[in-house]
């Protein structure tokens, strides 16, 4: 570090001796003499102090929370301090032949001159610190740009590792592993008592097995065997009622070709037999899918409400987890509208796909 500022030092003393030895051999050059030396040494010297003293200005006014008013006093009280400086020392340097009077014209004529010598000065130390600055704002402005191009970078991978995360989290939840091991045994168990029991294994051996598979997936699935699941899903909840089971379907326009994310109508549907009473002597509980365009679809399900218990309604955990994986799948791209009143819930998922 010490060395750097030597560094700075030497250069800057290099430069003065490089631009006084052009001045005085430009006078050299156009007058063939040079002056007295000594009058080089002060002038000199007080104006390479006058442009240090506008770099220390221009400093401050780089600096934030800086009083402008404040640095222009100064500016004005130094330059006028500075060529007093000079005034005096045409006084002092002016020839010994002459009175009082004629040496107060002498450093009088030399006015103007020591003026616009401090002025050019001033204006030398202006470029050179601009010239200076733009370098360094040119180079802060770059590293800025980049750190906070890098923080998006890494905000960014960051947001979609943890989407990623908690989509296969979520998703996760509806994998009973354990128990879809279990599943052939008990299955030819159940067999030999109940065909419809041994059916219902073998449905929800196939939504397990369908969930299993796009667990891992991030991306959509080909939305007829998502809804080849949840027409699994309300078989085993028909054989579960039997003929009290009460739930009117609708599925309207061509599902061939979209797509969608797996398990999020089967969880919206699971809704309805966790939280709903499908029992009656008429419907209570409506189901419709419909394709209203390429790639719009519309989720609909109304359902009457199961009879509070003591412990009230449970936490509505799926629905919370829906909303989280649409977020990140169609984000501005889906509405999922929710009314309920004492008696009755409603359900409304419109979605761009």
């Amino acid at each position: 570090m010490l060395k750097g500022r030597y560094r700075g030092l030497w250069l800057h003393i290099i430069c003065w001796a490089c631009y006084i030895a052009y001045e005085i051999g430009f006078v050299y050059y156009a007058q063939h003499t040079v002056g007295a030396w000594l009058n080089y040494a002060v002038f000199y010297t007080i104006n390479i102090a006058v442009f240090y003293n506008q770099l220390v200005l221009m400093n401050g006014l780089a600096r934030p929370h800086t009083s402008r008013l404040k640095i222009i006093l100064r500016f004005a009280l130094q330059f006028t301090g500075l060529l007093l400086l000079k005034w005096l020392a045409d006084l002092w340097l002016a020839p010994g032949n002459l009175n009082t009077s004629g040496r107060l014209a002498y450093a009088q004529a030399f006015l103007p001159i020591d003026f616009f010598r401090a002025l050019n000065f001033s204006l030398l130390a202006v470029f050179f610190w601009v010239a200076g600055n733009i370098a360094g704002y040119r180079k802060k402005a770059d590293t800025a740009e980049k750190q906070e191009w890098l923080a998006l970078k890494a905000k960014t991978e960051l947001e979609t590792r943890l989407a990623r995360t908690r989509n296969a989290y979520l998703q996760q939840q509806l994998n009973p592993h354990m128990l879809f091991n279990s599943l052939n045994f008990i299955y030819n168990s159940v067999y030999q008592h109940s065909e419809e029991g041994a059916r219902c294994i073998l449905l929800l051996s196939d939504i397990l097995r369908y969930s299993l598979e796009n667990t891992a997936e991030t991306g959509p699935v080909r939305l007829p065997d998502e809804i080849a699941q949840l027409e699994n899903l309300i078989t085993i909840n028909r054989l579960r009622y039997g003929p009290r089971f009460y739930l009117a379907t609708e599925f309207t326009g061509d599902f061939g070709n979209m797509k969608i994310i797996p398990l999020v109508l089967i969880t919206l549907t699971e809704n309805i037999f966790k939280h709903g009473d499908l029992t009656g002597e008429h419907p209570t509980a409506r189901l419709t899918l419909r394709a209203d365009a390429p790639d719009k679809l519309t989720f609909h399900t109304r359902n009457r409400k199961k009879a509070k218990r003591a412990a009230g309604r449970a936490n509505p955990i799926g629905l919370q987890n829906t909303r989280v994986r649409l977020d990140y799948a169609y984000p501005d791209q889906y509405e999922l509208v929710i009314r309920e009143d004492e008696n009755w819930f409603d359900l409304t998922l419109n979605i761009s796909l």
